[in-house]
């Protein structure tokens, strides 16, 4: 759902557990969070299904200083690094988020242009 115009991110996971790789592509911000099924939008992913994850585990903003990581679920902790995220924090390529029972890679990240 892009407007097809403007300044992009994109942000690609590897699920070190399971093998799998994703991306996404998001402008302004972007949560992070369990599939429950829902139609994935602009502003929401839905990485896993693992029900030790959040439907919203945590969210992803763009700032002038690049991309921070904020922990958004009061029952199931966002790890940065291995450390629990009790603040926001920066998230840069090659940072681990956990997420439930899951160690995501962040294999990329980058700035990307869309033209209409």
């Amino acid at each position: 759902l892009l407007d097809n115009s403007g300044e992009y991110w994109i942000i690609r996971l590897h699920n070190a557990d399971t093998g799998r790789n994703m991306q996404k592509i998001f402008k302004r911000q972007v949560v992070l969070g369990r599939y429950t099924g829902f139609t994935e939008t602009a502003s929401l992913f839905g990485v896993d299904t693992d029900m030790a994850m959040s439907r919203k585990q945590c969210e992803l903003s763009i700032t002038p200083k690049g991309i921070i990581v904020s922990n958004l679920s009061r029952t199931n902790m966002t790890y940065h690094n291995g450390r629990m995220l009790e603040r926001p924090d920066y998230l840069v390529k090659g940072d681990t988020l956990g997420m439930g029972n899951h160690q995501y890679v962040v294999t990329d990240i980058q700035k990307t242009q869309f033209m209409s």
